[in-house]
């Protein structure tokens, strides 16, 4: 089962990401015994996380973190990625509290989509365009 870990003073709908997250793996058709951890935290964590794995000293909105998932038979469970979440530079920088979006952002890179060339950031867009279309299309 995913689990959804709330280091913020935010009030959230774990149902709602559970369900989210549910049909990001659907849509992947990752085996029932994969694990998405979703950690919601402060400005402060994820610029140590930041910091710390990809040496760039400030705070962010998501980070997403595969694992290399290989070598794992589909017997038992095991963690497929963990996603991190920033509410609070979500909320500054976009004036929203919806973080679907970025949730399935970070999806997406632990798909192993990236977006640092031109031709990447086309394949990653249209990507993400079709995860929300079975979003959209699986209520």
């Amino acid at each position: 089962m995913d689990q959804i870990f709330n280091r913020t003073k935010h009030s959230l709908n774990q149902s709602h990401y559970l369900h989210l997250l549910f049909q990001l793996k659907n849509y992947a058709h990752l085996p029932e015994q994969s694990i998405i951890e979703l950690h919601f935290v402060s400005e402060s964590i994820i610029k140590n996380i930041n910091r710390d794995y990809r040496h760039i000293d400030h705070s962010t909105d998501v980070l997403s973190f595969p694992v290399d998932v290989a070598h794992l038979t589909t017997d038992h469970p095991y963690i497929f990625g963990t996603i991190f979440v920033c509410p609070n530079y979500i909320i500054k920088r976009d004036q929203t509290d919806q973080y679907d979006s970025y949730i399935i952002h970070s999806f997406v890179h632990l798909l192993g989509f990236d977006h640092q060339v031109q031709k990447e950031e086309l394949i990653f867009n249209r990507k993400t365009k079709n995860i929300f279309q079975y979003i959209n299309n699986h209520v």
